[in-house]
């Protein structure tokens, strides 16, 4: 026998005389079987009831509320995006869909133990008020930021925790392999992170990823036993900005041991705050995502750089004088701005990609309120239709 499974979603309408607590009801769900069953049973539907409750608490203070942003992670299925950690080979999917209730739910559970609320955003950026959040998070982006989505984050010096991960064009022809199931051969259309998108919408506060993919052990301060386990260096800084730099290896090949060593210290998290804002710019997520990691978890690099970037304070131990920039950060190369592959345009909310699929699909107006929740009826206390 199959059993069914099933979720739901539940938004409030914000009003200033909600009622604050837990409330709890039932959800009357139909249930219709398919006139082609197998079976000899009866294909008429039935009733069932869901036991709910819910929690509504009081709006947070505008320092504790955090945003995810869920807009920009492209899924598996359809598209293929490479793992976020190369040295994993037995599996060659990013398929957890890199969300706070998914492999980074350890993060979401550390935060919410230091009192912040997150809200997730599945829609385009220039379509919420971020100006009723301390911070916007992202994660592990891959997906296009579109210039309306980049005036919206900074029209209102919107503060920013961005996390990313390694992005090598021969790294990611090497992640190439030939579906026996599809007969298709799957090509990523980035690496980890679209490094290119991000340092777009860093380009005000003058930082930018270098791409790579880079590994190491990381300062003891971030989380004892803590590793950078493939990410993008960074590669510029301005003045007066934190740069945190300690020693890595470069991966060159997805080969067992295909790393070479580097002797100058590469730098792996930087913190800004100017008239623009502030931003903190990690270049890795392996510490933070629960899935196959091989280090310990890095909660002190995410306390504080969640905390400075909502409200200005530095932790000495992660961001300590001495990482102070006295002149520009300047090292390696800086991806080159390109437009968007016809892969990416395949896979991007931002164009219209439906089957079939054209080389160079035209680019899909964004419309607020697409993925809103429909109302349903309701009713009174103790009402049921059985």
């Amino acid at each position: 026998p199959i059993s069914p499974a099933g979720a739901f979603a539940v938004r409030i309408r914000a009003s200033p005389d909600a009622s604050i607590g837990v409330h709890t009801g039932k959800l009357w769900v139909r249930v219709d079987s398919n006139e082609k069953t197998c079976s000899d049973a009866s294909s008429d539907g039935r009733w069932v009831a869901w036991e709910i409750s819910v929690e509504i608490a009081a709006k947070p203070d505008k320092r504790k509320r955090l945003l995810w942003d869920a807009s920009h992670s492209l899924t598996y299925p359809p598209s293929f995006s490479p793992r976020d950690n190369l040295n994993q080979n037995a599996d060659l999917l990013d398929w957890n869909g890199d969300l706070p209730y998914t492999n980074f739910r350890g993060l979401f559970r550390r935060l919410r133990s230091r009192g912040y609320h997150i809200d997730v955003w599945y829609e385009d950026l220039s379509c919420i008020n971020l100006d009723e959040y301390g911070a916007l998070l992202l994660v592990d982006a891959e997906d296009i930021y579109s210039q309306d989505e980049i005036q919206a984050v900074h029209a209102g010096g919107t503060s920013l925790f961005i996390v990313a991960d390694w992005a090598d064009a021969a790294l990611r022809e090497q992640a190439r392999f030939f579906d026996d199931n599809t007969q298709v051969a799957w090509e990523p259309a980035v690496g980890g992170a679209n490094v290119v998108e991000l340092n777009k919408v860093l380009k005000p506060f003058d930082v930018a990823l270098g791409g790579g993919a880079w590994e190491g052990a990381l300062p003891q301060a971030f989380g004892a036993g803590s590793r950078f386990e493939s990410g993008s260096v960074i590669a510029r800084a301005p003045v007066g900005s934190y740069v945190v730099k300690t020693r890595l290896e470069k991966r060159v090949s997805l080969k067992r041991g295909g790393t070479v060593k580097v002797e100058a210290p590469q730098a792996v998290l930087a913190a800004v705050s100017s008239d623009k804002g502030r931003a903190v710019v990690f270049g890795d997520t392996g510490c933070l995502d629960d899935w196959k990691r091989t280090g310990r978890a890095c909660w002190e690099l995410l306390e504080a750089s969640v905390a400075f970037a909502v409200s200005g304070v530095r932790s000495p131990a992660i961001f300590p004088d001495g990482a102070r920039l006295q002149e520009p950060l300047v090292i390696g190369e800086v991806p080159l701005d390109t437009p968007p592959s016809p892969l990416l345009k395949k896979y991007s909310r931002h164009y219209d990609a439906s089957p079939p699929y054209v080389a160079d699909p035209p680019p899909k107006p964004q419309v607020c309120g697409a993925r809103d929740m429909r109302a349903v009826e309701t009713r009174d206390e103790g009402w049921s239709p059985v």
